[in-house]
């Protein structure tokens, strides 16, 4: 009967410290990147409610002509690229995965996020390391 408490015990103490870590604190969600990026690299990225990405070397190229497509997840602060079919600089399937840190507002007030690499089998992605990049007002 003991080895049932302790077994439950545990499971308690482990689900708690999941929570505790997964809570509240740098957690960022979908809605946080929908948008327009501009990258320190120089580069663009648009992320998109339905979980599709795409990056270009302008502005417009986002909608004419991006070098990477694909789709992203996001849970807590770890980040997910997953390259599609029709992507120039990456395979169809190479992943990415970055952690993801809000940092203070830019000087005009614009949100801010530091995309620290972890890993990635696109060489173009993983070339460039970590990254900051800065919501396109």
């Amino acid at each position: 009967m003991r080895q049932a408490a302790t077994r439950a015990e545990l499971l308690v103490v482990v689900l708690a410290i999941f929570l505790g870590a997964c809570g509240g604190n740098g957690e960022l969600s979908v809605d946080d990147l929908v948008g327009t990026w501009s990258t320190d690299v120089p580069s663009y990225v648009r992320f998109d409610s339905d979980g599709s990405y795409s990056i270009a070397l302008s502005i417009e190229g986002l909608a004419d002509s991006p070098v990477e497509v694909g789709e992203f997840t996001l849970w807590s602060t770890v980040f997910t690229f997953v390259s599609s079919e029709g992507s120039s600089a990456c395979p169809a399937g190479d992943y990415g995965t970055y952690e993801l840190e809000m940092l203070e507002d830019g000087t005009s007030g614009e949100d801010r996020i530091e995309m620290i690499f972890m890993s990635d089998e696109c060489a173009m992605r993983g070339s460039v390391g970590d990254v900051t990049i800065e919501r396109v007002p």
